[in-house]
Formats: C-alpha cells, sequence, structure tokens
C-alpha cells in the first residue's frame, strides 16, 4: 500500500511526497488505519522504522478534518508527552514537517 492510499488530507500526502516517503513502514502501515478510526494504539518497534510518523500522520489528518468541520478555535488541540528534550525536538520536527502549508502550528515545550 502507498501513502497515496490512504484517506488522509491531501495537504499531508503533499507534504509526505515533499520528504520522498511513498509508502509506510511496517509499524505505519499497522498503526494508521486503527488510529483513524480512533482505536487506541500500544505498538513497539526498533529505532528508525517510523514510530513518530506512525502516530504523527493521522493526528494531523484528524486534527485538519476537525478544524474544516468547525469553526477553529484557538487552544491546544494535541498534546504529546515525551521523557527527554532531545525526543520533545524530534518529534515535533516530524509534525512540523507533515503540517507544512497547513494552519497547524507546533511547539516543542520542555523544560
Amino acid at each position: 500500500m502507498r501513502f497515496d492510499n490512504y484517506p488522509i488530507d491531501p495537504r499531508i500526502k503533499a507534504n509526505l511526497a515533499l520528504l520522498d516517503w511513498r509508502k509506510p513502514t511496517d509499524i505505519q502501515y499497522k498503526a494508521i488505519p486503527s488510529i483513524l478510526k480512533g482505536e487506541d494504539v500500544l505498538a513497539i518497534a526498533q529505532t528508525g522504522t517510523g514510530k513518530t510518523a506512525a502516530f504523527a500522520i493521522p493526528v494531523c489528518h484528524l486534527l485538519l478534518s476537525r478544524m474544516s468541520k468547525h469553526r477553529y478555535k484557538q487552544g491546544l488541540k494535541c498534546l504529546v508527552m515525551v521523557p527527554t528534550h532531545e525526543l520533545a525536538e524530534q518529534v515535533a520536527g516530524v509534525f512540523r514537517e507533515l503540517c507544512r502549508k497547513t494552519p497547524l502550528r507546533v511547539l516543542a515545550l520542555f523544560g
């Protein structure tokens, strides 16, 4: 399966293409459909397998679809908690790449 076949926002698909991400990794293939349905997912995979994108892609899509259905209200829409400053920057970077040219904004907060 390719990302083009997923029912996700076209802007996210365009950003995936810019990143040259054509096909989901195994963890993404297994997790994205369940997350899009609103199901809970618990997954374990090795470093570098695309775990962050496995949840970031559907989260960005869900946020964008909610924005288009309802009048946009400012405020926190999603909180991702991670144990280290470095991981916070890494996760925020993935979200920024996926949300490029959308109204979504990303902030990495640590301290």
